[in-house]
Formats: structure tokens, C-alpha cells, sequence
């Protein structure tokens, strides 16, 4: 079988770095640290384990919905040959309109619970995708449901005589990946794991109301990264859950000096803070403009990123409103040019990213980037370019289109509940 080296397809921009430390030796673990005190309070367990109908819940038109939704102009850079960013945000609030219409007339929603944890897993199969690692996707599918849906979860580890086992080495050897028994197990675990950390973020910051925050952040990291292993020559357990402790650059573009990294890390935070603020204070928001810049932010600081997230949640909150794709787009932004941890920042990015456009967007939308070769080369080629403008705009086209998908998903579920109502009533 091929036991080709597995190369992530964003070595690029991110996860193709070198260790000036050169590390050639197994480092001894250290104690993995846990956050814990996040649980310690019996309001923190989710009484509804359907992640889907939790998130359904948040677009119900009965629900506070504490800002009103509105474009950041400034957060968007596009070719005009395309759509522009005020077409996008309309078509974008006005599919949101038409969903919680939609939501009134229905009945039974159990089709739109599953509608949403089919579109949460095909974000984790898309990110997965980027990096070049977990498997195909219907077993992607298939396991990221499982774990949403909140009954039974997957197992930590399959066997060779598991049905699941023989269908990962196949794509594993199909697609001339490395397929020994720890690849297959690793491949497992990529696609677990992550579903099990988006799955702990979204419940955390748009389930339970708390702020994003650096043990938010961690916890995830800890649970997306749990026994994957980055080399031969470093465990997960020395990165896992961990601020990198050793530089790291990829080309000639040197990222964040490691020792910097704690405190840009809560400066990002408090950062967004401040843009809620103003957003609440002024009564309206732009969660993709949001989203974006803190994706994007956060491959760059973390410290700083948690203090200038906070400092915008409290604007937006004092200005009433706020634009949830600039928001988050943002800071999914200044993330990922941080690259606070040894492995894994990417991904942790677009969680950050689906978690603020979530939450701020009141329950929706989810983005699903990478599900295919085109979608990857333009996120990649953003990502080279570090355009935060460019995010948002790319971040706006995907918010359209998962409403669009999830308007139609409404539709034809109040279309199927009519004609059932009509033949009762012919009968």
C-alpha cells in the first residue's frame, strides 16, 4: 500500500511550518492542562443534547434577539465584476426574514434540526479538507452526526474489525495517504475530535451565552487535537490543548514570536469585547464582517484578540446593532495570523469563525468552506494574501448561500406539512 508523507493542502499560509527550534528528540509530555472550572456549574450541561434543535431554538422569532443585523461598510473588498457586498447582505437578511417566517408555520421541525447538523458536519468535512486530513464525506457525515446529534457518541478508537476501520483505509490508500493501523486511527480521530470541539465552542459561547474566551479557546484546541500527533518527534500532548513553546514561519513570512503569544492572545479577546459593545450600543451588528476579522485575526495574536473582541461585542451592544459576518470574519482573521499553537490553528480559526457567525447572527448562518477543490484554492489564495476584507467578502458569499439552503429546507418542510393538513382534511 502507498505510505506517502501526508502534506496539508494549506501548507501555505499555514500549517507548513518549520520549528527553528528543530526539535529532533521527543519532548517529555507535560501534564496536559484541562479546563474544568468551565463545568463546574450545573447550568453549564445542556439539557437539549440535539445540537441541531439547540441552534434551530436561537432563529425562533420568540427568542431576545439583542441586536439588529446590519452591513459594516467599511469590512468588504470585492471584484466588481461580482455581486457586491450590499446585494450579498441583503439576500443575506432577507433569507434570515424569511426563515423564521418559515419557522412560525412549521409544526414539526425535527427535518430542520437534522438540515442544521448536516450543514455543522459539512463545515468540519470542508476544514478537514483544507488541511488535507480526516476522511471521506459520507463518513465524515455519518461520524460529525453522531456526535451532534448528542446520543451515542462515536468510540474513541475502531478496531481493524470495524466496518468503519476498512472504509477509512480505503480512502486512506485511494487518495495515496499514509494507511497503517495509526493512520487510520488518526484519521479517525481528525474527524471526531473536531466535531466533538466545534460541538463544545457553539455549546459554551451560543448555547450557554458565555463570551469566546483564551479557556474557550484552549479547551477547543485540546479537544480537536486529543492524540494526533504532529511528528514523529512531537506528541500531542506537548501541543495539544497548549500555547507553542518555539517559533515557527512558513517561507519567509515568520509568524508571532512565541513569546508573545499569551498576551496578544488576550488582546484579541478583549478587542472583540469592545466591537460587541459598540455594536450593542449602536443596536445593530454585521456578524459576517464580525466573524471574518476575528477568524482572520486570530492566525496573527491571542490576548490581544479576546481583549479587542470584547471591546466590539460592547460597541455593537451599545450601538443596538452589528454586522456578524464582519465580526467574525474579523477575528477569524487575526486568529489565524497569530498561530498561537503548534498545530491546528486553521481549523480552530473557522471555528471561531462559525461560533461568532452563530451567535451574533442570531442561530445562523453556517458556513461550510472547502467543500470542494475551487472553494479551497480561493480560501488558500486569501489566506496568502492575509486580506481580512477578502475573508469578509468570500465569508458573505457562504453565509448567503447556507441561508438560501436553509430557507429552502423551510419551505419545502411548510409545503410538506400543508399538503399532509389538506389531504386530512379531504379525507
Amino acid at each position: 500500500m502507498p505510505n506517502h508523507k501526508r502534506k496539508s493542502l494549506s501548507q501555505g499560509p499555514f500549517d507548513g511550518l518549520q520549528n527553528e527550534n528543530n526539535h529532533t528528540g521527543k519532548t517529555p509530555a507535560p501534564r496536559r492542562q484541562r479546563f474544568d472550572a468551565l463545568f463546574d456549574d450545573p447550568d453549564d450541561y445542556i439539557l437539549d443534547n440535539h445540537l441541531g434543535r439547540s441552534i434551530r431554538r436561537m432563529l425562533s422569532p420568540l427568542s431576545k434577539e439583542a441586536l439588529v443585523i446590519n452591513m459594516d461598510d467599511d469590512a468588504y473588498e470585492y471584484n466588481i465584476l461580482q455581486k457586491s457586498p450590499k446585494e450579498l447582505h441583503q439576500e443575506l437578511r432577507r433569507h434570515i426574514t424569511d426563515v423564521k417566517e418559515g419557522l412560525e408555520q412549521s409544526e414539526d421541525k425535527s427535518d430542520l434540526d437534522e438540515h442544521i447538523i448536516d450543514e455543522l458536519a459539512r463545515m468540519v468535512y470542508g476544514s478537514n479538507m483544507i488541511e488535507n486530513v480526516g476522511g471521506g464525506l459520507d463518513f465524515t457525515l455519518k461520524l460529525c452526526k453522531d456526535v451532534f446529534r448528542g446520543g451515542k457518541e462515536p468510540p474513541e478508537e475502531i478496531s481493524e474489525r470495524d466496518p468503519d476501520y476498512e472504509q477509512l483505509e480505503i480512502y486512506l490508500s485511494n487518495n495515496d495517504l499514509p494507511c497503517k493501523h495509526a493512520d487510520i486511527l488518526q484519521s479517525y480521530r481528525e474527524i471526531v475530535q473536531h466535531a466533538k470541539a466545534a460541538r463544545f465552542m457553539i455549546e459554551q459561547v451560543c448555547i450557554n451565552s458565555k463570551g469566546l474566551s483564551e479557556d474557550i479557546i484552549v479547551q477547543a484546541h485540546g479537544d480537536l487535537t486529543y492524540k494526533i500527533e504532529i511528528s514523529e518527534h512531537i506528541s500531542w500532548n506537548v501541543y495539544s490543548g497548549r500555547y507553542r513553546l518555539w517559533n515557527v514561519q512558513c517561507g519567509s513570512h515568520v509568524f508571532m514570536d512565541h513569546s508573545k503569544v499569551r498576551i496578544a492572545m488576550r488582546d484579541m479577546i478583549e478587542e472583540l469585547e469592545s466591537d460587541i459593545k459598540k455594536a450593542t450600543n449602536k443596536g445593530q451588528i454585521d456578524p459576517v464582517a464580525l466573524a471574518s476579522k476575528y477568524c482572520h485575526q486570530f492566525v496573527n495574536t491571542q490576548r490581544d484578540m479576546i481583549e479587542e473582541l470584547e471591546s466590539d461585542i460592547k460597541k455593537a451592544t451599545n450601538k443596538g446593532q452589528i454586522d456578524p459576518v464582519a465580526l467574525a470574519s474579523k477575528y477569524c482573521h487575526q486568529f489565524v495570523n497569530t498561530h498561537p499553537f503548534g498545530d491546528g490553528n486553521g481549523r480552530t480559526c473557522r471555528l471561531i469563525l462559525n461560533t461568532l457567525l452563530i451567535k451574533y447572527g442570531g442561530g445562523c448562518p453556517i458556513v461550510s468552506i472547502g467543500q470542494d477543490g475551487r472553494d479551497r484554492r480561493e480560501y488558500l489564495r486569501i489566506a496568502v494574501a492575509q486580506s481580512m476584507a477578502q475573508l469578509a467578502f468570500f465569508t458573505l458569499q457562504h453565509a448567503r448561500d447556507s441561508m438560501l439552503r436553509l430557507k429552502e429546507a423551510t419551505k419545502l418542510r411548510v409545503s410538506v406539512l400543508n399538503d399532509e393538513k389538506t389531504r386530512v382534511n379531504l379525507a
